[in-house]
C-alpha cells in the first residue's frame, strides 16, 4: 500500500537539482585554473586555438560520462570509463526498479516502456506510436507525466510565441524529451564508441546528443528555485518547414539558438525566425570557436554564458 504524504503549505522550500553541470565536471577532474579562465570575467573571449581544443576534447568525455556525481567521483579516482559505465548501468536498473514503489502494477510497465524510448527519440518529436504501437496513449501520456514530475525527463515544449510569455503559445500535443543524463543516455544507448570515433561531436545520434548536451546545460544554470521549462520553434507548411531547436528569454526578449555541426552548417531556420520576429540576436552552438555577430558562435563549453 501506498501512503499519502501530507504536504505543509508555505512551509517547504523546493530546490530544482540537476546532473553536474559541465562548469562543475571541470572542477571535479581539477580543472580549476582552467575554470576560471573561461567563466572569471563577465565578457566571453575567444581562447587559443589549443585551449579550445582541449575543451572540446573535455565536452566529448562529459558527452560519455555525464554529471552523475558517482560517475565522475569514480573517473576521478579510477581513470577507468569502464568502471564509470558500470555505475551507469547500475543507476538505470535501479531507476527502473524503483518505479514500482511510486506507481501503480498497471503503470509500472509503461513507466519501463517510456524510460527506454527517450534516448532513441531525443532531440526529435516524441511520438508514443513509436513507443509501442499497441499500447494507448493515454496511458503512455500518465506515464510521460510521471517520469517528467519525477524530474527523470525533461519536456521541450513546443511554442509558436516570438514574445514572452512562450508558454502562452505552447502547443501541448507537440513536444520533445530530455534524458535524467547525458552519460546515462550513453550507456542505455550503447553509444560509447559512436562518440569516442566521432570527429564533429553534432553527428553523434544524428545531432540528439548534443541536443541533449545544450538542454541539460541550460537547465543547470537556471534557477534552483524553480523549476524550468525548456521551449523549441517549429513552423510547418507545404512548401517548407522551419526549426529552432531552443528559444530562451532574457530581459524580456526571446533568442533562438541553433545546435550545428562543424564550425558552418546552415542556417535557414534561425535567419527566417530572426526575419518573421525582426529578432535582433541568435545564437549557434557548435564546436566552432566563440565568434560575435548577428549570429553569434557558442562552443559547447561556453553555454553557460547564455
Amino acid at each position: 500500500t501506498r501512503s499519502k504524504i501530507s504536504i505543509p503549505v508555505g512551509r517547504i522550500q523546493y530546490l530544482f537539482m540537476y546532473p553536474l553541470s559541465f562548469k562543475e565536471f571541470l572542477l571535479a577532474l581539477g580543472y580549476d585554473a582552467l575554470h576560471d579562465h573561461l567563466y572569471g570575467k563577465k565578457d566571453i573571449e575567444k581562447v587559443d586555438e589549443v585551449i579550445h581544443n582541449k575543451l572540446i576534447e573535455l565536452v566529448r568525455k562529459y558527452y560519455m560520462l555525464g554529471g552523475m556525481p558517482k560517475v565522475v567521483d569514480e573517473y576521478v579516482k579510477s581513470g577507468d570509463v569502464s568502471k564509470c559505465e558500470k555505475i551507469q548501468r547500475s543507476i538505470l536498473d535501479t531507476y527502473v526498479d524503483d518505479f514500482g514503489k511510486y506507481a501503480p502494477d498497471e503503470d509500472v510497465q509503461h513507466l519501463k516502456s517510456v524510460f527506454h524510448s527517450v534516448p532513441s527519440m531525443v532531440g526529435r518529436k516524441y511520438v508514443y506510436s513509436k513507443v509501442d504501437p499497441e499500447t494507448r496513449s493515454a496511458d503512455l501520456k500518465r506515464a510521460v507525466k510521471l517520469l517528467e514530475t519525477a524530474g527523470v525527463v525533461t519536456r521541450i515544449k513546443r511554442t509558436s510565441a516570438s514574445a514572452i510569455p512562450l508558454e502562452a503559445a505552447v502547443k501541448s500535443s507537440y513536444f520533445k524529451l530530455l534524458f535524467l543524463d547525458i552519460g546515462l543516455l550513453h550507456s542505455i544507448s550503447g553509444l560509447y564508441p559512436k562518440t569516442m570515433m566521432a570527429s564533429d561531436l553534432n553527428t553523434v545520434y544524428m545531432g540528439g546528443v548534443s541536443e541533449q548536451f545544450v538542454g541539460q546545460e541550460l537547465l543547470a544554470y537556471g534557477d534552483p528555485f524553480h523549476r524550468d521549462s525548456l521551449y523549441y520553434w517549429l513552423r510547418e507548411s507545404k512548401n517548407s518547414s522551419a526549426e529552432i531547436d531552443y528559444l530562451i528569454q532574457r530581459g524580456g526578449n526571446v533568442y533562438p539558438i541553433e545546435v550545428k555541426s562543424g564550425s558552418t552548417g546552415r542556417l535557414k531556420s534561425m535567419a527566417l525566425f530572426m526575419e518573421q520576429f525582426n529578432t535582433e540576436k541568435g545564437y549557434k552552438v557548435s564546436q566552432a570557436p566563440y565568434s560575435e555577430g548577428k549570429i553569434t558562435d557558442i562552443p559547447f563549453y561556453l553555454i553557460s554564458k547564455l
